[in-house]
């Protein structure tokens, strides 16, 4: 059967196969018919084509195609990430035609797996979406550079696309390497004769809306008008002839107002977004009201409204007055008061009374004719699923199942509803289930309703599925299946139902009924009249006859250059510059092409780009900077770079479309935050001191920043750089060890100048440790040496201690991790020690402290909440003499002999005093007691309601095993062979009831001995 049956569409296939251009197509033509027609003829193994930038959705709607039409599918593949480069290649020599992603295209040609210069063609689709930034473009590019002869040919079906922005039209076509477009809009007269030819009957029913849902849709509008208005006076930038309700019943608004915001994103306030995203929600409200039913929208609503209660600020739109009509009626659709009682309406949707009338009319019919087909099209598979529900239940059993699916309206309707017409006795469900399903309205015929079409299976899948249903009558589906499928040739229907106007889909319908002229077919178009669903579909029929006016126009007056005949002309001394695969079809590659850098495409270890022999750079954009520094593998790849390159750099890269800032205005603060990212760059600085940073404003400086980084500057070796070295010194030496000098260069006192010499004078650290003061004032200097002597002792041996006995913690940490994290927070505590009264330095416990937040959370961000955590919840127990540890002791002991002097007295005579008792456990909060997973989860408990609690819970920890203590005549030898274990459900619950037990008085002196060293005092000299 021939696929082409329409006579423009065979003038448009032959257009496409004899000119290379632009050709824009009126939607629902027969795109993927002409596009299928012209891949049949060009999948032969004496050519090689390759179809760019198709969605996944028409490449299934092609193969689909070829398979209706009993074409041969072996010389029409797919090609994507599955396959390998190898094979890929042996594919491409073969011959036929391929469908590619653009970044595989690009990576190919690149690598010259494919054979340009055999290559017969390209053919793009969707071309209103590729810009001069586009992988597609760059693709372009390298395939006319060694490929003069070779065709190009874009096509596309939304002309609204070509009008964004400035001449998008003449960029597009340049981007493209082409001259001419090519226009097909619906209007054009050829188009139109053979479309209205047979003529179509076609019954408009428009349907009046309830008076509730007329009165909610004012008002949804009203709000919505009010929201646009306040956003543009908020912002003069927007263009105000776009600001307007028509516009905003379109997702595309939300990008138009995007786009035009992003130069300035950093200064748009709370306010601005909040109203962006009320418009977001008064649109999908409109359109469920429209599209759904009573529950379905008063269910959406209540969502909204939960969402916007935490908004203590009172901005969103559900604080306006005409919010409250929509609240009021939403619910009144569902129940009414009357006479003080509630009484259950449930307002049924128009259009399914409509429907009923509909098929009994088409019933009444064809009553004497053979069975009718009948296709009902409706949005999308959930309202297929409704509409099945609704003709075999009626719409009141329906709409209670709605309400059973809600458990939170369920809950407020329960008194009301007669829930055994719901929920059946599962006897009386069996028996039912025997019986013959009574049909409303539909009684006599069958129904068929289908979720959306897996392509990939649904010839496979198709007959087991109609197998169970006889010659069905009534088909539901939605309108992404009549664009990518065949279902109106395969069904044939005689009466086709929208419940809603779709313009892609009526004019699908309308080639159709063209295509077949002796087949009788009559159409109901469902609409509700003056609403926003009929405003929208009027809409989309103006705006897209508006672009293809605009477009021609812009065509008239096109200025198309020389250059754009694809002779590119470049210069022969190319400079190389080795990309990661990774990113080799990035923005970046593509401008730095067209600036002659020669791209050589390699699998390499560290970095993103060498540009020299020396230079690694690690190219990162804002959000893959900030989840790479959150995850903390930016300090793995800064580690790698330093140690292998002797200017490691780290190029953060802006959007050029958008604001040169790092983060918005309302969030800079002076203060360290272990959540800012300004923050954590500062630690990566002080970290990596040979680690450079370079900001750049967007791709096209990215680029002349290379060019300058590699001016007068050696090539780099492409051998060393698969072998991932730099720095010949460092990766010849053997002896060298990488993590010993890490962990040097996060000691006090050795910096990049001076590790060398250390790294040749020590063999490991244990060896460094046992050097005497004069030995390191020798190696490292007299100030640096006396402070590394001070306390590294300390720190190395403490760290291989650290929760030795635990697992867990050791398989998870290691001690060069919590020696680094000690080392770099002394260095923080000596800033602070200039400004405060404290003198911090590294004392006993310090690593235990440090145990739970290095475990859970990592180098980086421990450091900077153990340090705070120091400095701000416990400075006085990591002083020097540890006054606060002590005077902590003395609290314990009030404490625990309020609580239980039996036991305090039995333990104080066996010579167990509370220093000796509780010591260890006080000074480190319990951190240094088992099991581990207990102490996390009693340290969360203290993180919550304050740490000045850990006494009192040390208090009921050893209360706890009093039976055991007072049974036992020694038990200083119990307490050391198991010391009192964590049980966190059970201290958490004593703790708070010991705690509702003590005065207010002692409360705060637990609170204020951890911070003020007064109190300190006070304590230790009154006890």
């Amino acid at each position: 059967m021939d696929l082409l049956r329409l006579d423009f569409q065979k003038e448009i296939a032959i257009d496409i196969s004899d000119n290379d251009a632009l050709f824009v197509l009126a939607k629902g033509i027969g795109h993927d018919s002409i596009i299928s027609t012209l891949l049949k003829a060009f999948a032969s193994p004496q050519v090689l084509v390759f179809l760019v930038h198709a969605s996944s959705e028409q490449e299934q709607s092609f193969i689909s195609i070829f398979k209706a039409q009993g074409w041969d599918l072996n010389n029409f593949k797919c090609v994507n990430s599955d396959l390998t480069s190898k094979a890929r290649s042996q594919m491409y020599e073969k011959g036929g035609v391929f469908s590619i992603t653009s970044r595989i295209l690009v990576m190919d040609l690149l690598k010259e797996h494919i054979p340009i210069e055999k290559t017969t063609g390209m053919l793009i689709l969707n071309a209103h979406t590729i810009t001069d930034e586009t992988l597609e473009a760059f693709a372009m590019r390298l395939y006319r550079q060694k490929n003069k002869n070779g065709f190009i040919k874009a096509v596309t079906e939304k002309a609204e696309g070509l009008t964004i922005g400035f001449a998008r039209l003449e960029k597009t076509l340049k981007c493209l390497y082409l001259t001419d477009v090519k226009f097909y809009p619906r209007y054009e007269v050829r188009i139109a004769q053979q479309l209205e030819e047979k003529e179509t009957e076609l019954i408009e029913i428009n349907i009046g809306m309830t008076d509730k849902m007329k009165d909610i849709q004012l008002a949804l509008i009203e709000v919505m008008d009010k929201c646009i208005k306040e956003l543009a006076k908020m912002h003069k930038e927007l263009n105000i002839e776009e600001m307007n309700v028509e516009n905003g019943y379109f997702k595309h608004f939300d990008a138009i107002i995007k786009r035009q915001l992003d130069p300035i994103w950093h200064t748009v306030g709370l306010r601005s977004k909040q109203l962006m995203s009320d418009l977001v929600d008064l649109r999908n409200l409109i359109h469920y009201l429209n599209s759904t039913d009573c529950v379905t929208f008063y269910s959406y609503l209540e969502t909204i409204l939960t969402s916007q209660k935490m908004n203590e600020m009172g901005t969103s739109w559900v604080y306006f007055d005409a919010a409250n009509v929509v609240f009021e009626l939403a619910k009144e659709r569902i129940v009414e008061k009357s006479q003080g009682k509630l009484k259950l309406t449930l307002e049924k949707n128009p259009k399914w009374d409509v429907l009923n009338q509909v098929l009994d009319e088409i019933k009444q019919e064809t009553a004497n004719l053979d069975q009718q087909r009948i296709l009902i099209l409706t949005q999308d598979s959930k309202h297929c699923r409704q509409l099945k529900k609704l003709l075999v239940d009626g719409p009141n059993k329906l709409l209670r199942e709605v309400i059973q699916e809600n458990e939170n309206l369920k809950s407020q309707l329960r008194p009301i509803l007669d829930v055994g017409l719901i929920k059946e006795p599962l006897e009386k469900k069996r028996k039912r289930e025997l019986r013959m399903p009574e049909m409303n309205n539909v009684d006599l015929v069958k129904l068929l309703v289908e979720e959306p079409i897996d392509y990939e299976s649904s010839v496979q899948t198709e007959d087991k599925e109609f197998k169970i249903i006889d010659e069905p009558i009534i088909r539901i589906q939605t309108f992404s299946d009549i664009k990518f499928g065949s279902i109106l040739n395969e069904f044939m229907p005689d009466f086709i139902i929208l419940m809603e106007p779709h313009l892609e889909t009526i004019r699908f319908i309308e080639t159709f009924n063209a295509t077949f002229k002796e087949h009788s077919l009559r159409i109901y178009l469902f609409s509700y009249e003056y609403s926003a669903e009929e405003q929208k579909y009027l809409t989309s029929v103006r705006r897209e006859k508006d672009a293809f006016q605009r477009l021609i126009r812009e065509k008239s007056v096109m200025a198309v250059g020389k250059e754009q005949d694809g002779k590119v002309q470049l210069i022969d001394d190319d400079d190389l510059t080795n990309v990661n695969t990774r990113i080799a079809g990035g923005k970046v590659e593509f401008e730095a092409h067209k600036k002659n850098i020669d791209i050589e495409p390699v699998t390499i270890e560290v970095g993103d780009y060498i540009l020299t022999p020396k230079i690694c750079v690690e190219r990162k954009s804002i959000p893959d900077l900030i989840s790479s520094l959150n995850t903390g593998r930016l300090y793995t790849q800064v580690e790698a770079m330093c140690r292998y390159y002797d200017h490691p750099i780290v190029l953060i890269e802006f959007d050029h479309q958008k604001a040169f800032s790092l983060q918005s205005q309302e969030f800079y603060s002076s203060e360290i935050n272990s959540t800012s990212v300004s923050s954590k760059l500062a630690l990566l600085i002080l970290h990596f001191p040979k680690l450079r940073l370079i900001w750049s404003s967007g791709v096209y400086e990215t680029v002349e920043i290379f060019m300058d980084l590699k001016k007068g500057q050696e090539q780099p070796d492409l051998n060393k750089v698969l072998l991932t070295g730099g720095d010949s010194s460092i990766e010849n030496d053997e002896s060298t060890n990488f993590l010993f000098k890490d962990i040097l260069l996060t000691t006090p006192g050795v910096t990049i100048y001076n590790v060398r010499t250390i790294l040749q004078s020590v063999k490991n650290l244990k060896d460094l440790s046992n050097k005497d003061l004069k030995s390191l004032k020798a190696l490292i200097g007299d100030g640096p040496g006396e402070k590394e002597c001070a306390y590294h002792h300390k720190i190395i041996n403490d760290s291989h201690r650290t929760l030795k006995t635990c697992t867990d913690f050791k398989q998870k940490v290691s001690d060069t991790s919590i020696t680094r994290v000690l080392n770099a927070s002394v260095h923080l505590l000596e800033e602070v020690n200039k400004h405060d009264d404290y003198k911090f330095t590294y004392v006993q416990g310090m690593n235990v402290l440090l145990a739970p937040f290095i475990f859970e959370f990592g180098e980086a961000p421990s450091l900077f909440m153990f340090s705070k955590f120091i400095h701000i919840v416990c400075p006085t127990y990591v002083q020097p003499q540890l006054q606060g540890v002590h005077a902590s002791i003395k609290l314990f002991d009030e404490i625990f002999k309020r609580c239980d002097e039996e036991l305090y007295n039995y333990l104080k005579s066996k010579n167990i005093s509370s220093q000796i008792l509780a010591f260890a456990p006080l000074m480190t909060f319990s951190a240094c007691l088992s099991p581990f997973d207990e102490v996390i989860k009693l340290w969360d408990y203290f993180m919550t309601y304050g740490f000045h609690l850990h006494i009192i819970s040390f208090v009921c920890n050893i209360v706890k095993h009093r039976e055991e203590l007072l049974a036992t005549k020694t038990p200083s030898n119990l307490l050391r062979a198991n010391w009192p274990t964590v049980d966190a459900s059970f201290l958490i619950k004593a703790t708070s009831a010991c705690a509702m037990t003590i005065s207010g008085q002692f409360m705060n002196l637990l609170k204020s001995h951890m911070i003020d060293m007064k109190v300190c005092a006070e304590i230790n000299n009154e006890c």
